[in-house]
């Protein structure tokens, strides 16, 4: 046990830190990368502010992204172009209460590649988008950590 958790604290301590600015949209608060643009997407229908938005690396290495309206809908702002990106890989996960898809798309001239997680509730009521887009697997691999913390320190208010 004593040594399960002086491992866990080794593992901690190793962990770069995310220094973060908070973004507030419409109906949530996310925390991004210090040094990072916040870039305002889809304006919300029901309230001030924004249902989406991009936050972009100061290197143009990655960008992030979150769409979490204060209710079901479609981020119109990623939907892919098809003369611009192919899509290259999606799975679906089904739960009881809603399904996930991952899905990969890259551009066609090859500069990019962006992954989506779709998670949206099984009456529609709920939709959560997160995205990534990078130009190449070891930008993708350098700010994994970061885009993780970034998910979740979502938070999303209620009505």
């Amino acid at each position: 046990m004593v040594h399960a958790l002086i491992r866990l604290a080794l593992i901690f301590m190793a962990m770069p830190a995310f220094a973060a600015q908070d973004y507030h949209g419409a109906w949530f608060t996310i925390a991004y990368p210090d040094g990072f643009t916040a870039i305002e997407g889809i304006p919300s229908t029901t309230a001030d502010g924004h249902d989406s938005a991009r936050f972009r690396d100061p290197s143009g290495r990655v960008e992030f992204y979150v769409y979490s309206p204060q209710a079901g809908g479609i981020a119109t702002d990623i939907v892919p172009d098809p003369s611009v990106e192919t899509q290259v890989a999606v799975a679906d996960q089904k739960g009881a209460t809603g399904t996930v898809r991952w899905t990969t798309y890259a551009a066609k001239d090859g500069s990019y590649q962006r992954s989506v997680e779709e998670t949206r509730s099984a009456d529609g009521t709920q939709n959560r988008v997160f995205g990534i887009k990078y130009r190449t697997s070891a930008d993708l691999a350098d700010f994994r950590d970061a885009y993780r913390a970034f998910k979740e320190s979502l938070k999303q208010y209620q009505d």
